[in-house]
């Protein structure tokens, strides 16, 4: 895991629309995806304000100011740069923010489903008729997860962050952060000094 931390105040203005923000440590779902990765979300500017567009489990999905999330997760928050150009990076935020405020249902399905793929025994037992490689995207305004958000979002914005072979229901925050489509850009925001 990255130990770098980055102080949030100095890199903010550096923050583009459409960058991944990667939240490090774990839970259930990084500890079934083999990684150290268990949410993301989108950064996206509103005017003067940077925000996080996400879909939270228990929480909501929307956005909140980034500097909120940064707070309350000191050194956990990387920031990930799509290897795609800027123009593409905004119509991604852009359509993530769009999907959120059309839908305020949690993906809990599609956290299941996409762990099947982790769990062979479970995988054989249960998702015979579950297919990660089918083609195509999840509907608009249906319940979507952290990262089946990112992924839906840059596949709608026409480029994928994963394998396009991929449904974008099977891809899970950890697939995310070990994407070669992705750069780390700032490592572990922090409110104060960095360490």
């Amino acid at each position: 895991m990255i130990q770098d931390r980055t102080n949030y105040r100095e890199v903010r203005e550096q923050i583009e629309d459409g960058d991944v923000l990667a939240f490090a440590g774990r839970s259930w779902i990084s500890f079934n995806a083999g990684g150290p990765i268990y949410h993301v979300g989108m950064a996206r500017w509103d005017c003067d304000a940077l925000k996080i567009v996400q879909a939270r489990a228990l929480h909501y999905a929307g956005e909140r100011f980034l500097s909120e999330e940064v707070r309350s997760c000191p050194g956990r928050i990387h920031v990930l740069r799509p290897k795609c150009h800027a123009i593409i990076r905004r119509k991604a935020a852009a359509v993530a923010f769009e999907e959120v405020q059309d839908s305020i249902d949690y993906g809990y399905w599609g956290v299941a489903r996409a762990s099947l793929l982790h769990a062979p025994l479970l995988h054989w037992l249960l998702g015979r008729n579950i297919d990660p490689d089918a083609p195509g995207l999840s509907p608009e305004n249906s319940p979507k997860f952290c990262s089946q958000l990112v992924e839906w979002s840059y596949r709608k914005a026409g480029a994928p962050l994963v394998s396009p072979r991929l449904n974008d229901a099977f891809v899970d925050p950890v697939q995310l952060w070990n994407s070669a489509l992705l750069d780390l850009k700032f490592p572990g925001l922090t409110i104060g000094v960095a360490a």
